[in-house]
C-alpha cells in the first residue's frame, strides 16, 4: 500500500532513544505515512526494540546491514528504494518529531509544486531529553542560488532530520558512497541545482545534542575527524567546480561579474579557474575554516596548470601564469596547524590565531597580484 509520505532513518544501537522517537511519529497529527529504518548492523536491543513496534504496525519495515560500514550516501540509497511515498522525510533515530511536523511540512509541498524540498529549524535537547533555549537554525535565503552560494561560502544550509523532499527528486544513483559525514552536503547541492527549496521558519524537530561520539558536528574536537573533513570538502567542492553553465553561475556567485563579463559560452572551462579566485579570496571564514578552503582552492589551481591550453586562456584572461601559482603554493603550503585552531585551545590562542593567518595570506595575496577585490 503506497502512502503519501515514507519517514526513512538509520539506527545503529539507539536503543536509549528509538522508543522515544518512533513514539513521537506514530503521535504526529499527519497519518498518511510509512516508516522505513535501516539497522546498520545493531548489537544492542535496538532492532528488538524496532520489531516490537512493527508487530504492532504495518506501516514500519526494517532492512538490514550486517555491519556498520559508515556509508551515509549507500545506505540514504537503500531507504530511498524501499520507499512507496510521494514525500520522502528525512530523520535521525535520536531525534524528536513535534505533533506537527509532517502536516506543515506536507502542507506546503502540495501548496508550492514549485518546490522540491522544505526543511524547518529544531529545538535542541540534551542527550537525557531536556529542552535547552538554543535554537538549531537551517539558513532562510530567497532562492536557490542563494542557498548555493552559502553553502560554498558559509557549509551547510540545511539540518537533514529537518528535511522533507519530492522523492522524484531523489535519484539514488546520485548519492556519494565516498562520504562518511557529508553525504548530506553533496545531496542538497544536487537537489538545489534541480529545484527550489524552502526552510519554513519554525522549529518543527528536536535536535538531541550528544557527547564527542554522537553527533557528527563537533569535527574540529577529533584529529581523525578533522582528516575526514579534509578530504570530504574536497569532494563538495568539486560540485562548484564543475559548474559550466554561464547564466547559471552568475545566479550562484553574482560577486564574479567582473571576472565572468569576458568569458565566452564555448570558454566555461575557465570557470574552474574563477572559482578557485572566488575561494581563495573569501575572508569571513572562521579560523578553522580559513585554511581549509585556502588549500582546497590552491590545490585545484594547481591542477589546472597541467592543462597547457587551459592555462594559456587563464594567463589571457586573468594575467595569471603557471609561475604565479607555484610560486604562490610554495610560500603558503607550509602546513595547517589544526590543533592551533582547535577549541581546545583557549581563547587568546584562537584569537592569535587568527590574528597571524589574516595577516599572513593578505600578504601573499598582495605578493602575489591574487586579490582581484
Amino acid at each position: 500500500m503506497a502512502h503519501k509520505v515514507s519517514i526513512i532513518l538509520v539506527f545503529y544501537n539507539d536503543q536509549q532513544y528509538l522508543a522515544e522517537t518512533l513514539d513521537a511519529i506514530l503521535a504526529q497529527t499527519f497519518q498518511d505515512f510509512e516508516i522505513i529504518l535501516l539497522d546498520n548492523g545493531s548489537t544492542d536491543q535496538s532492532r528488538n526494540i524496532v520489531e516490537n513496534y512493527a508487530k504492532k504496525d504495518r506501516r514500519i519495515k526494517i532492512i538490514t546491514n550486517k555491519k556498520n560500514y559508515h556509508l551515509g550516501g549507500e545506505n540514504l540509497a537503500k531507504l530511498v528504494k524501499a520507499t512507496s511515498g510521494e514525500y520522502i522525510k528525512l530523520f535521525c533515530a535520536d531525534d524528536i518529531m513535534l505533533p506537527n511536523c509532517l502536516a506543515k511540512q506536507v502542507e506546503f509541498l502540495d501548496h508550492n509544486p514549485d518546490h522540491i524540498a522544505c526543511f524547518s529549524h529544531m529545538q535542541c535537547i540534551t542527550e537525557t531529553g531536556k529542552l535547552k533555549k538554543k535554537l538549531f537554525k537551517c539558513a532562510l535565503k530567497n532562492d536557490r542560488f542563494t542557498y548555493l552560494n552559502h553553502i560554498f561560502y558559509q557549509g551547510n544550509a540545511f539540518a537533514f532530520p529537518a528535511g522533507m523532499v519530492k522523492k522524484s527528486a531523489l535519484e539514488p544513483q546520485e548519492f556519494d558512497n565516498r562520504l562518511r559525514h557529508f553525504f548530506d552536503v553533496t545531496l542538497w547541492i544536487k537537489l538545489l541545482k534541480k529545484g527550489e527549496c524552502k526552510v519554513l521558519d519554525e522549529p518543527l524537530v528536536q535536535y538531541r545534542l550528544r557527547g564527542k561520539q554522537g553527533n557528527v558536528s563537533d569535527i574540529s574536537k577529533d584529529r581523525t575527524r578533522e582528516t575526514l573533513y579534509l578530504f570530504e570538502m574536497n569532494f563538495i567542492y568539486d560540485d562548484f567546480f564543475n559548474l559550466r553553465d554561464l547564466k547559471t553561475y552568475q545566479k550562484i556567485f553574482p560577486e564574479s561579474n567582473s571576472l565572468i563579463k569576458n568569458i565566452k559560452t564555448n570558454e566555461t572551462e575557465l570557470l574552474e579557474f574563477v572559482t578557485c579566485l572566488l575561494l581563495y579570496n573569501r575572508e569571513n571564514f572562521s579560523p578553522f575554516h580559513f585554511s581549509i578552503y585556502r588549500n582546497i582552492a590552491l590545490q585545484k589551481m594547481l591542477r589546472l596548470t597541467a592543462d597547457k591550453k587551459l592555462m594559456t586562456k587563464i594567463t589571457e584572461k586573468f594575467g595569471y601564469s603557471n609561475l604565479d601559482l607555484y610560486l604562490l603554493a610554495e610560500k603558503y603550503n607550509e602546513g595547517l596547524d589544526y590543533e592551533f585552531a582547535s577549541r581546545k585551545r583557549n581563547k587568546i590562542s584562537r584569537l592569535f590565531y587568527k590574528l597571524v593567518t589574516r595577516k599572513k595570506f593578505r600578504k601573499l595575496a598582495q605578493e602575489n597580484k591574487i586579490s582581484f577585490c
